[in-house]
């Protein structure tokens, strides 16, 4: 890919013939030599070709410009009360220590009665200050 484009950029230019000779023989080699007489001899044509390839690449890259774009989202933030995050924890913590319990084949159903327990008491602990107040 990066040597069909080192062709096409010695083509475009400006120096003569030869000296275009000169640069894709160094491009591709000695071997190649009948390919570089084709290329030169075909030289406008591919020339042309190049531009008109770039004018429809500018033009694809233009009009995709003007077509609207899908919003990107940024990073979502989850916003909690401290003990609504210390819940989550604890739930975290106990379904860790349920599964390493699992795997052992013990049940450790005091940390799940503990939990729910917990649970229970947080929810409380709500319905009193929403009827007491926190103050």
């Amino acid at each position: 890919y990066e040597l069909a484009m080192a062709i096409c950029r010695v083509l475009d230019s400006e120096k003569p013939g030869e000296e275009i000779a000169g640069d894709l023989l160094d491009l591709v080699g000695d071997s190649a030599f009948e390919t570089v007489q084709e290329l030169i001899s075909h030289r406008r044509e591919l020339v042309e070709a190049i531009h008109h390839g770039l004018t429809v690449l500018r033009s694809d890259k233009s009009s995709s410009n003007a077509q609207p774009r899908m919003p990107s989202y940024g990073t979502q933030v989850t916003v909690q009360t401290e003990s609504e995050r210390q819940i989550d924890k604890l739930r975290r913590k106990e379904e860790k220590r349920h599964k390493r319990g699992m795997e052992q084949g013990i049940e450790d159903e005091f940390s799940a009665v503990s939990f729910s327990s917990l649970l229970e008491a947080s929810e409380r602990k709500n319905l009193f200050e929403d009827v007491i107040g926190s103050g």
